[in-house]
């Protein structure tokens, strides 16, 4: 009996979490809902690193059927988040040092990439805009006016310049690596920006990015990401699970 109050106190402890949202679901697919549901509470890191999910109570609150919640687990696993294993259900997945390498290689690729297009397309319809937009509030950060958390800048300085590449294709594999990327918003809150030169290395890639110098911005945006990833592996291990498997 007190296996299965405190079986019964665990499964309500995981779907607390997960209890939160109903307008926002409204109008989402059974599979969506799901996804999203589950995503959210990995992202926030109220479903732990290394936890096993309980299916029949999870499916239950959400209020989906097998067949949806099982599609919603295999994008899941698709995208990063759980770990599927034969008779023992799913696990969230939790990140390795070789992950976060692999991780911040495929960054590098796609958003060098990414500002040598947005170089090359600077000209055309909105970018010149956008970037303006990013630079001035730069300016912001380097005057001691910008009230804006930089972290949240950061977010939209890489975002916003996977999407001036002009490639959909491009900007929506590069959206499916959520889970690393909310990790690396911690390193970041950690890591001042004027202690890793970021302001100023964000001022140089915005900069050749609105002259049209292609190859400079694809190597300062490579440059850039390298060195949050060197930093990121420095972490000891408690600091590299506190930041990436909390």
């Amino acid at each position: 009996m007190a296996r299965a109050l405190r079986g019964q106190a665990a499964v309500a402890a995981e779907l607390s979490v997960i209890d939160e949202e109903t307008a926002a679901d409204a109008g989402m697919s059974a599979v969506d809902r799901a996804y999203h549901r589950i995503s959210d509470a990995i992202l926030s890191g109220s479903i732990s690193a290394g936890k096993h999910l309980t299916e029949a109570a999870i499916r239950d609150e959400i209020g989906v059927g097998r067949g949806a919640f099982r599609e919603a687990l295999y994008r899941l696993e698709s995208d990063g988040f759980l770990e599927l294993h034969p008779n023992r259900g799913a696990m969230v997945r939790r990140l390795s040092r070789q992950d976060l390498a692999e991780f911040f290689q495929y960054r590098v690729v796609v958003e060098s990439y990414a500002c040598k297009r947005a170089a090359q397309r600077i000209d055309e319809l909105g970018c010149r805009d956008r970037a303006l937009e990013l630079f001035r509030e730069l300016r912001g950060y380097i005057e001691g006016t910008e009230a804006r958390p930089f972290v949240d800048h950061n977010e939209d300085f890489h975002e916003s310049l996977v999407q001036l590449s002009g490639n959909r294709i491009l900007y929506s594999q590069w959206k499916r690596l959520r889970l690393p990327m909310l990790r690396i918003r911690r390193v970041m809150e950690a890591w001042p920006p004027q202690d890793r030169g970021s302001v100023q290395q964000h001022v140089d890639i915005l900069e050749a990015v609105l002259d049209g110098r292609e190859s400079d911005a694809e190597q300062f945006m490579a440059a850039h990401i390298q060195q949050t990833h060197r930093f990121a592996q420095r972490l000891s291990d408690q600091d590299f699970d506190r930041v990436f498997n909390p």
